[in-house]
């Protein structure tokens, strides 16, 4: 299972497209909102259910930034010693540029540019899949 979350819908639904058109039997879920995902993760840890394997969140959003949900939901993770997802952080900056802010993630697997053609991005994602 893949979690998307990403405040563009517009990016979020191309993403989602290019995902099932290369994996069909890949079960998306896309959040629009942090606090949500956050959320979804905490209810699916109450009811015992398992987790996405890869977390792909965009950087920017309105009031906190993708690193901060990565932390928190790192940090929920370990104090309650769950198996922690993959991640990838998305940005339109260069991945170089992220490299110190992001030094302390330990789930992440790489500081993905958004790029204009979503099947390669996917191609990319998929890769990081356990």
């Amino acid at each position: 299972m893949i979690w998307l979350i990403d405040d563009n819908s517009d990016d979020l639904y191309l993403i989602c497209k290019a995902i099932r058109r290369q994996s069909p039997l890949m079960h998306v879920v896309c959040f629009e909102d942090p606090n949500q995902a956050l959320a979804a993760f905490l209810e699916l840890d109450s009811k015992h259910s398992s987790g996405p394997s890869l977390v792909v969140s965009d950087l920017n959003f309105p009031g906190e930034s993708g690193i901060i949900f990565l932390t928190k939901l790192e940090d929920y993770c370990r104090t309650h010693s769950l198996a922690l997802p993959s991640s990838i952080l998305v940005s339109t900056i260069l991945p170089e540029d992220l490299s110190a802010q992001t030094a302390h993630l330990r789930s992440l697997k790489m500081v993905l540019q958004k790029s204009d053609y979503p099947e390669e991005f996917c191609r990319v994602l998929l890769g990081y899949l356990p």
